[in-house]
């Protein structure tokens, strides 16, 4: 291995660490907002099907103008999108097959037809096998990753949050936006 590919190696190994990084204090941010548990596990269950899901679907600008409507966490549909959507990138060949196996049942085949072939319906793209199986994969998960937000949020709010408070990064994360906020509000003078 050359120089040159191991500086490049290492600096996507940093870019990833930082990714990884700023994901986990966007979700600690979540974890000390405002937002109830439901509107956080609902926000990470939308963002879960806009992740797992082609992101160009009618199924998703239904999901982000309800997103929009109802009162949910739009950061942790935001981290959730970002999580859901590498996860995508292993998922994908088994949404398919899954697409796949589910357009070609014979029983289904008269509704594969309605669906495809009625004018709104239509754009719902169904006939497509990585639509269909990772909307599938989507129906399947959600209720259950709903959940288990709602309980990790009341866990860390209710057992986890005065330890997490007292570590000394989070510490220096709040002194480095203190003196953010002091640094901006000194050129607002």
């Amino acid at each position: 291995m050359c120089v040159t590919q191991r500086s490049a190696l290492t600096y996507n190994r940093k870019r990833v660490d930082m990714i990884i990084f700023k994901i986990l204090m966007k979700f600690l941010k979540i974890l000390n907002s405002e937002a109830e548990p439901w509107q956080i596990g609902a926000g990470f269950a939308i963002g879960l099907f806009l992740g797992i899901t082609p992101l160009v679907s009618l199924h998703n600008i239904l999901l982000i103008m309800l997103l929009l409507v109802v009162r949910v966490n739009i950061t942790s549909a935001l981290v959730s999108l970002g999580i859901f959507k590498a996860v995508s990138l292993a998922t994908d060949p088994i949404s398919d097959q899954i697409g796949r196996y589910l357009l070609g049942l014979d029983p289904l085949a008269g509704v594969w037809r309605f669906l495809s072939e009625t004018p709104g319906l239509a754009l719902f793209n169904l006939n497509n096998t990585l639509v269909l199986g990772s909307l599938m994969i989507a129906l399947v998960c959600a209720l259950p990753v709903f959940l288990i937000m709602m309980m990790l949020v009341s866990l860390y709010r209710n057992k986890l949050k005065e330890k997490v408070s007292k570590w000394k990064i989070v510490k220096a994360l709040k002194m480095t936006k203190l003196a953010k906020a002091a640094k901006a509000a000194g050129r607002m003078k």
